[in-house]
């Protein structure tokens, strides 16, 4: 079978040569891609397959990729075919994702090819009601074109020369007439719709954690089942998306703590709370149990209780996969032999979650040796042996008890694959969300630990969430380790396995991608003060011409210097009696004796009134970040950082204030250079690294929370990678404004009242303040003063409407936003306890659950019509 490959729209300049990349050996693989030759006009490729069933290719240069992934079609032994291509246009314009093709609608059938068969094909990136072709050899009329999926219109061509253009929504195509021209050979000619300006298509979503959900059949909380039902909803009333939050493993202290789905002790198994019971093969046996579970785990009004729920769902699955162990085993192992990618983790994961039993902690510091781990053998070993060492494990005599776990994230697999096609079919897609960072004590830096900073933390400088910063407790990324490691590959499998589920995805927190807020792997979680940007250029000593390093960067801890500013009289005995301070005679200055983690360790020890623990807590934090700067992590002898509270008077630290002021100047000098001008080259270069992985990994939809003190090169470096930002109404792009104003909502954001960090509309209604009476008179233009007053059902309304008629390409609303905008729909209680986190607490639980199931909100027409139809009015698509 012969195949000839032309590239028929890109002329490559002079150096740069293009290649053909595909499934097959025959295609050519990255180390050997197969060059496409040049004659006149044209670049050329052609091979002789022996023998093929399906096969995928794409083109590259050396400068640039074709995004689009093609697909080979069938054909009989000895055939001869020209595949005519244009390359792709760039990703700055998301044309390329699958979300897009979820909502163009399902396909018909492909025309049958035969050898013969002239076939002229185009993607229309965006939604049409129809495409058509017109051709010189009658302009004036046009044939309708058959769509055959992935957005792709097919037109069976006579075997004549002739010109041709396509037609969407009655609109012509952009530019010169295409060319057809006769062949004794079979062709298919595939080109992109241009469009003089392309429609910016809109639609809106629906934002909540799959725990938040409520159905009759539900148990405990939210389940992945739960989504089909949802989709209805969202198919009833125009809603196209489904924002999720994470949904990875958190099982780490088997407490309320775990209901916090950004602390992954997986990025890439799911958590075993959302699997329904009730459809797992042989549940049937144990519907009591599930029933009378259901019943135990009805939680509060507006809540759900995570201990219990996790806790019944766990014996229950155990009960069903010791009945069905004997059927189950074959299943398990052909589903992590022919799933894409699974093979690359659960190993890994099953053999972890096996001995946090077998030692009785997930600490793996902690763990030791038993008849199939040594723990002493395993940290020697690299990440390819160890790999190789727990697939032994994961295949051996512990098999049935290891592989309970491979049948949790089977179950989970089939039934968010389910979830996912059911609602694809409904016109309807689901976007989830990456999390920053992974816990610490987690599979991935057990297994994979070269790829983490393991004495670092990963934060957020002082911004509109948190005065004082925030720190996440996850280390950060090892780049460089990550790009030697098969160029990223734990990024590109991660991004892959998502895409099972996912036609969009957010990057939770995507500055981390430009640079991080790496702090201090002895801060406590919460404590984001002594963080720095990374990558940067640290401050050598020598610019600062500064006597006393020490002074500069140990806290300042004498106890005229800090009380009351930082503690009070007694806060201070307490430490000072307690041995958490030193005398350093050399250096003529008191030290802590611990490092900060280490002295709120040994002060819980000490106290058991948890209110007077908080106050010692924060003392000890307060007094550790009283410095002027930092030492850097790797060169502290020679370069340090500037300390982010230290820029504003109003937030410096007693030490800080302590200097001169001519110190003071420079430093504040040296700072202001540092946190917001020298850094936007090394940025911009670590950016054109690392958003490049996404797009070489998946198609899907990305969005970027760009939220929190953001470099200026960050909006230039999404725009040319095509990610859309976020906008939060009441969090402005340009800090001079309140709020958001129209030219910020641009195509490529997504806008909303409030994420999930935020409260529901109504919550930060009922706090009042400033920001809600500005709200009141220059966005709803109104003069009296109800703005005291609870949020009506009519302003309710007015929020959405407002944002839905944006140009922003999503609108993006929580389900209790939603819920708001009708007075028999939203929760009459308490408005506070909609909000789902709080994040300028540490430890929150997170436990909201909608007060009302899904099938009421199915059934209540009013609310299913209102929302319907405010969707149209804006002009996005229903």
């Amino acid at each position: 079978m012969k195949v000839t490959f032309h590239l028929a729209n890109y002329t490559a300049n002079h150096a740069e040569q293009i290649y053909l990349l595909g499934s097959t050996a025959e295609l050519g693989t990255r180390e050997f891609p197969v060059p496409l030759t040049y004659t006149k006009n044209s670049q050329k490729a052609t091979i002789i397959f022996q023998k093929y069933e399906s096969a995928t290719y794409r083109y590259f240069t050396d400068i640039r990729d074709d995004v689009m992934t093609r697909a080979l079609p069938p054909f009989v032994d000895g055939a001869e075919i020209v595949l005519s291509d244009d390359f792709s246009p760039s990703r700055a314009n998301p044309w390329y994702s699958t979300a897009f093709q979820v909502i163009a609608g399902k396909p018909q059938n492909p025309s049958e090819f035969t050898c013969s068969n002239h076939v002229i094909r185009v993607l229309v990136p965006y939604p049409c009601a129809s495409v058509s072709i017109s051709t010189s050899q009658n302009w004036s009329k046009s044939t309708e074109m058959h769509h055959i999926g992935n957005r792709i219109y097919e037109f069976l061509a006579p075997n004549d020369e002739f010109e041709y253009k396509f037609i969407t929504n009655q609109m012509w195509e952009f530019g010169e007439n295409h060319k057809n021209f006769p062949s004794k050979i079979g062709s298919i000619s595939t080109h992109f719709f241009r469009y003089e300006n392309a429609p910016k298509t809109r639609f809106s979503g629906v934002n909540t954690p799959v725990f938040s959900l409520k159905t009759t059949n539900s148990v405990g909380c939210g389940e992945f089942s739960d989504l089909k039902m949802l989709s209805d909803l969202c198919s009833k009333t125009g809603v196209r998306v489904i924002q999720i939050l994470p949904i990875n493993d958190t099982q780490c202290e088997n407490n309320w703590k775990d209901s916090y789905p950004y602390s992954g002790i997986s990025v890439f198994a799911m958590h075993p709370i959302y699997a329904n019971l009730r459809e797992i093969e042989g549940a049937s046996e144990f519907e009591k149990e599930i029933q009378g579970a259901k019943m135990r785990c009805a939680g509060g009004e507006i809540s759900m209780d995570y201990e219990l729920t996790i806790s019944e769902k766990m014996r229950i699955l155990r009960l069903i996969y010791n009945k069905q162990i004997g059927k189950l085993e074959g299943k398990i192992k052909k589903w992590v032999a022919e799933t894409r990618d699974v093979d690359y983790w659960i190993y890994g994961y099953c053999v972890f979650k096996w001995l946090t039993e077998q030692f009785g902690t997930i600490d793996f510091s902690k763990w030791g040796k038993n008849a199939v781990y040594d723990n002493e053998k395993f940290v020697k070993l690299d990440m390819q042996e160890r790999q190789v060492y727990l697939k032994d494990i994961f295949y051996g005599t512990k098999k049935s008890e290891i592989w309970f776990y491979a049948f949790i994230q089977y179950v989970l697999d089939q039934q968010l694959v389910s979830a996912a096609s059911y609602a694809r079919e409904n016109g309807v897609f689901l976007k989830g969300d990456i999390p920053i960072g992974v816990n610490p004590i987690s599979v991935d830096t057990w297994e994979r630990t070269g790829l983490f900073n393991m004495d670092t933390c990963t934060g957020a400088p002082p911004d509109q969430f948190s005065e004082t910063g925030q720190n996440w407790g996850f280390p950060t990324y090892n780049w460089t380790e990550m790009q030697k490691d098969n160029q990223f590959e734990w990024w590109s499998i991660r991004f892959r396995s998502m895409e099972r589920y996912f036609d969009s995805f957010r990057i939770d927190h995507v500055l981390g991608w430009f640079r991080i807020w790496e702090i201090p792997g002895e801060c406590v979680k919460g404590n984001g003060r002594l963080g720095h940007f990374a990558p940067c250029d640290p401050i050598y000593w020598d610019r600062i011409q500064f006597w006393d390093i020490d002074r500069l960067c140990e806290p300042l801890l004498e106890k005229s210097n800090v009380i009351p500013t930082l503690c009070n009289v007694s806060e201070y005995e307490f430490l000072e009696n307690n041995g958490f301070f030193y005398f350093d005679s050399i250096q003529n200055r008191l030290r802590f004796s611990l490092n900060e983690k280490q002295s709120v360790d040994k002060a819980r020890k000490l106290i058991t009134d948890d209110a007077q623990f908080e106050n010692i807590k924060t003392a000890i934090v307060l007094l550790n970040a009283n410095r002027c700067m930092t030492r850097d992590r790797l060169n502290g002898q020679n370069c340090g950082h500037p300390i982010f509270c230290n820029l504003k008077y109003a937030t410096e630290t007693p030490s800080f204030k302590a200097l001169n002021d001519g110190t003071k100047h420079l430093l504040r000098e040296i700072a202001n250079d540092y946190f917001f001008k020298a850094h936007q080259g090394v940025w911009a270069d670590t950016a054109s690294i690392r958003l490049p992985i996404i797009g070489k990994a998946s198609n899907m939809l990305i969005i970027g929370e760009d939220l929190g003190l953001l470099a200026p090169i960050v909006p230039q470096k999404m725009e040319e990678f095509g990610l859309l930002g976020l906008r939060v109404h009441n969090m402005p792009s340009n800090p001079q404004n309140t709020f958001q104003t129209q030219e910020n909502y641009s195509w490529m954001t997504v806008c909303t009242p409030g994420t999930h960090d935020c409260p529901s509309l109504r919550s930060w209604w009922s706090r009042g303040g400033k920001q809600v009476e500005e709200y009141w008179r220059t966005e709803l233009d109104r003069h009296d003063d109800c703005w005291k007053k609870p949020l009506t059902v009519s302003d309710s309304l007015n929020i959405v409407r407002k944002l839905l008629h944006t140009e922003s390409m999503i609108s993006m609303f929580l389900i209790q936003d939603w819920t708001a905008i009708t007075e028999k729909t939203r929760y009459s209680g308490d408005v506070a306890k909609e909000d789902i986190n709080h994040p300028e607490i540490a430890e929150w639980y997170w436990r909201y659950r909608m007060p009302m199931t899904i099938e009421d909100l199915l059934e209540n027409k009013e609310f299913c019509s209102l929302v319907r139809e405010e969707i149209q009015k804006s002009g996005r698509i229903i």
